[in-house]
């Protein structure tokens, strides 16, 4: 009787968390990013390319996310060379939900960056550890889909004389649909 009792008071906890959870448990991101880097190896440089994200809500608020983002650009020195950057990584996402259209959000998330730039002396393929922290806000559309801004700040820390961390920023937008 007893293992019955708490097996009842299981299912009946489990189900207050699963009614406590109004939003849908999966979003799934994806859109245009525009990406500029500031002294990576001596260069400065701007990106436009694609990011794409996944986050796993556990409450009406709190999810974990992985998120990747892929840019395509050139240097602004001379010559002017190819710059390509991935960025990949993951954290914690928090939203604000509320009864409006705007759902603001931010988030924190720790991971790598990888450049590959046309093959020079001193240039070509490296991977820094990296951290992305930001925020924006998702508009609502209807049903599950919604239109999200966003800005970030990236930081790298790519090996240079004076070895210190690099301070980039990024801007996006792109839907979010929600299952």
């Amino acid at each position: 009787m007893r293992k019955f009792l708490v097996i009842c008071g299981a299912v009946l906890c489990l189900s207050l968390t699963a009614a406590a959870q109004e939003r849908s448990p999966w979003q799934l991101g994806f859109g245009y990013q525009y990406q500029h880097y500031d002294n990576i190896q001596g260069e400065n440089f701007h990106n436009n390319g694609l990011n794409a994200s996944v986050t796993r809500y556990a409450s009406n608020w709190f999810g974990v996310e992985g998120t990747i983002t892929a840019g395509f650009g050139h240097t602004d020195g001379t010559p002017s060379l190819v710059a390509k950057s991935v960025f990949f990584g993951g954290g914690v996402h928090i939203a604000v939900p509320n009864e409006s259209r705007i759902e603001p959000w931010f988030h924190v998330l720790a991971g790598g960056h990888h450049f590959r730039f046309t093959q020079t002396g001193t240039l070509g393929s490296m991977t820094s550890a990296a951290f992305m922290a930001g925020g924006g806000f998702d508009f609502k559309l209807g049903g599950r889909a919604s239109w999200r801004v966003q800005a970030d700040y990236i930081g790298t820390h790519f090996t240079t004389p004076t070895a210190y961390t690099q301070s980039n920023y990024s801007a996006g937008t792109g839907l979010v649909i929600n299952f």
